[in-house]
């Protein structure tokens, strides 16, 4: 869940604290990314993947492989979706 959350900050709140002190305009970055992450999107990340968080017993390792398979797909699209926006 960071990863797009820094991406985004980097292309949209960067401009914004472009004439602050470097160590300012990270702490606001930080700031944002961990509420961010912390109390809104590690909700919908751990309710969406639920299924592979917490797998059945006898279906752990299929659930497993699905699930790291699903998390590199989101990875690869993130990446080609910010790679294309840059």
């Amino acid at each position: 869940m960071l990863f797009p959350v820094v991406m985004l900050e980097i292309r949209f709140l960067s401009p914004l604290t472009d004439g602050l002190p470097l160590a300012v305009a990270t702490f606001i970055g930080n700031a944002i990314s961990v509420a961010l992450v912390s109390w809104l999107l590690m909700r919908v990340a751990t309710a969406a993947l639920g299924w592979w968080l917490d797998p059945a017993p006898d279906r752990r390792r299929r659930v497993e492989a699905l699930g790291a398979g699903v998390v590199l797909g989101l990875y690869a699209a993130e990446i080609t979706l910010f790679t294309l926006l840059s």
